[in-house]
């Protein structure tokens, strides 16, 4: 009987971990398939810059629209532009679906195009404003200085975008031609910078590499010269201008001074200081700012190709 009742508990000691076993299979295969189906859902969940695509937008516009109509991210993933920085979110496809051509993105992207055209007019709305304001070009030389002597110091900072400088940069070369033109400089140096250079790392200093082979051969990236940047003099042609009893003074790359100007009085070495300067005009008034300089030496320039009879 003892024996009889010791099979039967052992019976159903292999029965409870058999079924403890099944139970953990299945428990298995259900987190598989549980993950299986979030991998699937994960990969037609949208970034971003897709779903802005999607919807004609752009990323700004889809941040804002989202935050908008309360949409909330599925999920997220790593940075891959900033490691430590924020994680980037996942949208789930059914409600940016829904909102293609629907009225919340028409009306985004009507905001947009009334904005766009409103900026399109404001240049010639400031050129009607300084005509009216100034009369005759030549009245503004001295607040147009003023602006690009801002300008200028932004175009250093690091925050100023690579369009925005070559921008300020041409229409310092324009303007710095007219001061000249008009007789306002008042002297003229030469300023000799010694930039470092910098080297290949393709090779060795003397500029061989090894090419695999028994031998060496000359360096295919430098030429052999060691150098991927070589030490160079760079020179600016450095210029003092009086406007309306303000002094002003600016460099220039000598390569681009395309016109006549004084005899230099010296020459000599410099270097410019590092970091960037404060600029006493504000952010704000930066596009402003441009568009004077520019209609004043537009102005200029229709005023000597039209000279009155």
């Amino acid at each position: 009987m003892a024996r009889a009742s010791l099979a039967e508990r052992e019976k159903q000691k292999v029965r409870r971990e058999k079924q403890k076993a099944e139970q953990k299979a299945a428990e298995r295969e259900s987190q598989k398939a549980e993950e299986e189906r979030q991998w699937q859902r994960r990969k037609l969940l949208l970034p971003t810059p897709v779903a802005a695509e999607r919807l004609g937008l752009t990323a700004s516009q889809f941040r804002k629209l989202a935050t908008d109509l309360a949409l909330k991210p599925e999920s997220w993933y790593r940075n891959p532009n900033h490691l430590t920085g924020p994680e980037c979110p996942l949208w789930p496809p059914e409600p940016i679906a829904a909102l293609v051509a629907g009225p919340e993105v028409t009306a985004v992207l009507e905001r947009s195009r009334r904005a766009k055209e409103a900026r399109a007019l404001k240049p010639e709305k400031r050129r009607a404003e300084f005509r009216e304001r100034y009369g005759d070009w030549r009245t503004a030389l001295r607040d147009a200085a003023e602006a690009m002597f801002s300008l200028n110091r932004y175009a250093k900072h690091a925050s100023c975008r690579p369009e925005h400088r070559d921008e300020i940069y041409s229409l310092k070369s324009g303007l710095l031609h007219l001061l000249c033109e008009e007789g306002m400089v008042v002297e003229v140096k030469h300023h000799d910078q010694h930039q470092a250079g910098k080297s290949c790392r393709a090779c060795n200093p003397d500029g061989v590499e090894d090419d695999g082979s028994a031998g060496h051969s000359s360096c295919r990236r430098c030429a052999g010269t060691g150098w991927y940047l070589p030490p160079r003099i760079v020179r600016y042609v450095a210029f003092r201008f009086v406007v309306d009893g303000r002094r002003f003074a600016w460099h220039q790359p000598s390569i681009e001074v395309g016109w006549e100007y004084p005899q230099p009085t010296e020459s000599s070495e410099w270097t410019p200081e590092p970091g960037g300067k404060p600029t006493p005009m504000p952010r704000r008034r930066f596009a402003e700012a441009k568009d004077l300089v520019g209609w004043v030496i537009g102005e200029s320039r229709r005023a000597r190709s039209n000279p009155p009879s």
